[in-house]
């Protein structure tokens, strides 16, 4: 398994304001560095033990052979065997894995599933071989594979030669990692979790509160990575799909009055009945020169109220 940084999933690319770094956190074994706005891989230094794989809310780390691991994850190879699971995981790692876990077995009682995931620490986690590979012979081969080469060749790069290789309409579409798309597919039908009150704090979702101090800058409608936020026509209000919600907290770094926040508890049965809130309404009107949709109560927007400003300034009326 090699591990590799998509950087139109990521979200320190969508802005400079974004304070993520869950995969270099995590990763004890200083394989993954900041560069600026990118997130480098250093391969030689890899383990393999995939906790950057689990925390990435945007699924920018990846792994080779196309593997996903969380909290969603789990639970959807859980309902799909109808069964226990033993999810193998490396010995002396210092990533929370019971956390991950126990997070899930919560979801599985909260759809009233008898199965669970059950934690093992292993020394060769996923190894398949007839003998363990050290973690020298691991590195050396990582780098001369297609992912290795890759990766290497942009640890090489400069920030500047990484930018330009960007694809931006892939930077500013919506995207769903693929242990999302899954689970929101399996628990899609209304029913799916039997205890329809069931309020948690999760570690991959949040709902979220708006307070009267929003400007409606549109910064974090119009950064979203997967849509959960959104406007409307008019631009009169912020709406949100709490089931898209990666807690990526992208909006509330954005967000230069600290409107937006965060809740404590998720409402479980939102990733079932997939809800739109309101979360703020606006007074919108069309500007009477220019046509645009503003905020306000004046006749013109901001923009040409300073042009007629300036003009009769200028006209010395």
């Amino acid at each position: 398994m090699s591990i590799s940084v998509v950087y139109e999933r990521c979200v320190r690319q969508k802005s400079i304001a974004s304070t993520c770094r869950l995969c270099v956190d995590v990763c004890d074994y200083n394989a993954l560095e900041i560069d600026g706005a990118f997130i480098k891989t250093v391969l030689t230094n890899c383990t393999d033990c995939a906790a950057c794989l689990s925390v990435c809310p945007t699924g920018a780390t990846i792994s080779g052979d196309d593997l996903s691991f969380g909290v969603e994850a789990l639970f959807v190879v859980a309902v799909s065997r109808g069964e226990d699971y033993r999810f193998e995981v490396q010995k002396n790692t210092a990533f929370g894995w019971q956390e991950i876990v126990d997070e899930t077995n919560m979801l599985l009682s909260f759809a009233d599933l008898p199965q669970k995931i059950l934690l093992s620490e292993v020394d060769n986690a996923g190894d398949t071989g007839d003998a363990p590979v050290d973690g020298s012979k691991r590195a050396f081969l990582k780098m001369f594979s297609k992912d290795g080469i890759s990766e290497a060749s942009k640890s090489l790069k400069t920030g500047k030669e990484l930018t330009g290789e960007l694809d931006f309409s892939k930077l500013k579409a919506h995207f769903l990692p693929k242990k999302r798309f899954e689970f929101l597919s399996l628990v899609g039908n209304a029913g799916f979790f039997a205890d329809t009150e069931a309020r948690a704090s999760l570690s991959f979702a949040t709902d979220k509160h708006i307070d009267e101090t929003c400007d409606n800058c549109s910064l974090c409608y119009n950064l979203c990575p997967s849509g959960a936020l959104e406007t409307t026509a008019m631009k009169n209000a912020v709406l949100f799909s709490p089931h898209l919600c990666l807690r990526c907290k992208l909006c509330e770094d954005v967000c230069e009055k600290k409107a937006i926040s965060s809740l404590q508890d998720f409402k479980i049965e939102d990733f079932a009945k997939k809800p739109k809130k309101v979360l703020i309404k606006f007074r919108s009107r069309i500007c009477h020169s220019c046509g645009a949709v503003f905020n306000g109560d004046t006749d013109e927007c901001p923009r040409c109220a300073k042009e007629s400003e300036d003009a009769m300034e200028l006209l010395g009326l």
